[in-house]
């Protein structure tokens, strides 16, 4: 939702953006006019196919480290996808991205849990399920 400032001139039951926008609220507060609105969800979010397979073993619980090795891309090469991933859905969190990407239905349950037909099904989940990237050590 946003909270928007607008013009007197704007008509009280829609915004000239688009026909799918709610209005929640239409306030006049020390005379300005604020607008809340709702925005619609995104049906599609567009992610490469390289961000998807990253997605998914996230989904499966497994670290950076290990999906970096099943990759054979460097763990920090992960963090940098999670990083652009997180920016495109607008999310803070594995646990957001993942949650953010079931709801719109570019990630299947069958996938998140690792059944047949998930990319990583075979991979053991490491140790440590929770691996942030500002905690890896440089490499030399």
């Amino acid at each position: 939702m946003i909270l928007v400032k607008t013009a007197e001139s704007v008509n009280h039951q829609s915004i000239p953006d688009g026909p799918s926008e709610q209005i929640l609220l239409d306030i006049h507060l020390d005379g300005e006019r604020y607008l809340l609105v709702r925005m619609p969800k995104p049906s599609h979010i567009p992610l490469s196919p390289r961000e998807i397979e990253i997605v998914r073993m996230v989904a499966q619980g497994h670290p950076n480290k290990i999906i970096a090795d099943v990759l054979s891309i460097s763990s920090w090469t992960v963090c940098t996808h999670l990083r652009r991933i997180f920016a495109k859905l607008g999310v803070g969190s594995r646990a957001a991205m993942v949650a953010r990407l079931l709801e719109c239905g570019q990630l299947n349950d069958r996938s998140s849990r690792g059944e047949k037909g998930s990319d990583a099904a075979g991979i053991q989940k490491g140790p440590n399920a929770q691996t942030l990237c500002a905690k890896m050590p440089h490499p030399a």
